[in-house]
């Protein structure tokens, strides 16, 4: 038998401690994601054509692109199901700047759940369903869940469920966010920095969980250190 600490129940045990608010994904629940671009035309063209075959959430797009290609496409690109409420062009500063700009933008626009998303991701169909789907599954396994995702790697595991993982870590290519722990991870950006011996040695204030779902492998990481 393994001599590790269940990381599961660790997660168990803080809910039980600390009793988060959980909010609950409805009908009513306004979903927004940041796209995030900055050239290669090619992957940006087929990332939103993968994303626009889901409805029910609100797009920003921000831009730092050195060519006019992308920042073209983003003017006469027709979305059918995604709803585009605004771009930002001239986005400077790199990844760590466009993540921030975005959360923050998002939580200024007061939505209930909070994306972010790279212009090299090829979504699958009902890709948002299978994302709302770990949440609830989450949930349903009585801990508390602070983010979803689309994208998992195996790689990053540090404890298999029957239905999914607890990873290590989570990137910003795919990943959704309650609003409570978007604006938790915005005004602690610059100290979540976190070495894979601190984690194992059972300290994380960011646990990811990765759901098998109908539509294909899920990541949930669950905020828990407030």
């Amino acid at each position: 038998m393994s001599s590790w600490p269940s990381v599961f129940d660790a997660l168990k045990s803080l809910r039980a401690q600390r009793k988060p608010v959980e909010l609950r994904w409805t009908s009513e629940s306004k979903v927004g994601f940041a796209l995030s671009t900055r050239d290669r035309f090619v992957y940006t063209m087929r990332t939103i054509k993968s994303l626009d075959a889901e409805g029910g959430f609100d797009l920003i797009w921000n831009d730092g692109s050195e060519s006019n290609e992308v920042p073209e496409l983003s003017r006469y690109f027709a979305f059918r199901s995604a709803r585009l409420v605004e771009v930002n062009y001239a986005m400077k500063g790199g990844a760590d700047a466009a993540i921030r700009f975005g959360l923050r933008r998002l939580l200024e626009l007061r939505y209930d759940f909070i994306g972010l998303i790279e212009n090299d991701v090829l979504l699958a169909p009902e890709w948002l369903g299978a994302m709302r789907a770990a949440f609830e599954r989450a949930a349903e396994d009585g801990i508390t869940i602070g983010a979803v995702s689309a994208l998992g790697y195996q790689s990053r595991v540090l404890e298999y469920r029957r239905n999914y993982s607890i990873d290590w870590a989570r990137g910003a290519a795919l990943a959704l966010f309650t609003r409570e722990a978007a604006q938790l991870l915005l005004e602690n950006y610059s100290r979540l920095e976190m070495t894979s011996q601190q984690i194992r040695g059972f300290m994380p204030s960011i646990s990811v969980s990765r759901c098998m779902c109908p539509s294909g492998l899920l990541a949930a990481a669950g905020w828990t250190d407030r």
